[in-house]
């Protein structure tokens, strides 16, 4: 509107109603009366916006009481009070109920000056942002759900710059890297990695920056590994996206520390391989490595032998002493192959009581006497809650063209011999 502030000072109730009515957005006019305010006047816009349709033109002036509906009339108060005491137009939003609805408006506030320079009058617009505020509020909305979604993450999720500064870090990454958020954030994303592969690093972001692909699991090229705040190294899988903000490129790295996945792999790893009583191969472990053996007997000509062991009377020290004393009796004499066998022997449990020593590169002579210095150290050694036991071996040498259920067939057969002669002896 641009009549001058000296016409609007002057002007009548009546020439303030014509110039407020054609304005295209809502429209009044305040004055301060005492120590309270009235509305001088307001076009049907203004009226519509505060639910007040109904108000007649004759009513004016009148307070804000009458005019307003009450939970409006403090925050218009507000504003016209601090336009007096600083008299800067300002701007405020505003709350109104119209057929059930609530509607927001954006009222904005210019003090009218009488000739003395004193504040004489106010002049307010408004203008419905009501899609507008909908539409900020279910932003608002997102963005707290996504934060909220961010901090409570397992994985951790950093975001970076194009020069790899650290922008932000969720609580996962901190509790990842070790870090606190003051720790972190303006700090090159380099700190995080080993230093033997910043470098390589670098070259994987600007190659990256300048691809069309959008996102990428790090871990499809090679294994990644992440540095903590102690220096300890870490295996990790990581995806990184980048996206186009206002400052610039930004990436995101979602963090996760595989340190106890892998843990997870090698101790199945080894469970499927182990005896968990005894700690040797396991029968599927074990065959597997005969097999292996056969092989390389096979291309290259070598001597293979192997020695089953059984051990003797198991059954009656079950039934006589226990399970418990059982089991103690099989873990002692896996103990004592690992610590009497050689190196290159291989030991597993196949069975309840039996077990099997793969001896490579040995022939039959050399594996009987392998066999009876076992022997005679169980039976000299083995004690077990004060119980003495010995036990039988039974020894094959590999023969061309066998497979692994053939040697251990003859080694077998071995062992029954053994056990038929007496017990507590070798038979090859």
């Amino acid at each position: 509107m641009n009549q001058p502030s000296g016409f609007l000072t002057s002007a009548t109730v009546d020439q303030l109603m014509e110039i407020l009515s054609p304005i295209g957005t809502s429209a009044a006019v305040f004055e301060r009366e005492d120590n309270a305010f009235r509305t001088l006047a307001a076009n049907l816009k203004f009226l519509e916006m505060i639910g007040n349709e109904t108000f007649k033109e004759e009513m004016f002036p009148c307070s804000l009481a009458y005019l307003f509906p009450r939970y409006a009339q403090r925050q218009f108060t507000e504003c016209l009070v601090k336009i007096h005491s600083d008299p800067r137009a300002i701007d405020a939003e505003f709350p109104f109920d119209r057929s059930g609805e609530t509607h927001w408006w954006r009222c904005s506030f210019a003090p009218i000056f009488d000739p003395a320079g004193s504040i004489d009058r106010v002049f307010c617009t408004g203008i419905d942002i009501t899609e507008k505020h909908r539409l900020r509020l279910a932003l608002d909305t997102s963005r707290s759900m996504l934060q909220a979604v961010v901090e409570n993450a397992y994985d951790g999720i950093l975001v970076c710059n194009r020069q790899g500064m650290i922008k932000s870090a969720n609580e996962a990454a901190l509790g990842i890297f070790g870090y606190e958020q003051d720790e972190l954030v303006e700090q090159p994303l380099n700190i995080l990695l080993p230093e033997e592969i910043r470098e390589k690093h670098n070259a994987f972001l600007e190659s990256f920056a300048a691809s069309p692909i959008q996102a990428r699991i790090m871990q499809e090229r090679a294994q990644v590994h992440g540095m903590r705040k102690d220096g300890s190294i870490f295996p990790a899988e990581v995806s990184i996206s980048k996206t186009q903000a206002s400052t610039g490129l930004e990436f995101t790295a979602i963090i996760r520390d595989e340190t106890e996945k892998l843990d997870l792999i090698d101790q199945l790893r080894v469970e499927a391989t182990t005896d968990y009583l005894t700690g040797l191969h396991n029968r599927r472990s074990f065959i597997k490595r005969l097999e292996e053996e056969i092989s390389r007997s096979n291309r290259y000509d070598r001597p293979l032998s192997v020695a089953v062991i059984d051990v003797d009377d198991f059954k009656m020290i079950n039934d006589t002493r226990g399970h418990e004393v059982g089991d103690k009796v099989l873990v002692a004499l896996g103990d004592l192959f690992q610590d009497k066998c050689r190196d290159h022997d291989i030991c597993g449990r196949i069975g309840g009581e039996e077990f099997c020593v793969l001896m490579p590169e040995t022939t039959l002579e050399k594996a009987s006497e392998s066999a009876e210095r076992l022997r005679k150290s169980v039976e000299e050694c083995m004690t077990v809650d004060e119980l003495r036991f010995t036990a039988s071996f039974g020894v094959a040498t590999f023969q061309n063209t066998e497979v692994s259920t053939q040697i251990l067939s003859r080694a077998d057969e071995k062992l029954y011999e053994a056990k038929a002669q007496g017990k507590n002896r070798v038979v090859a």
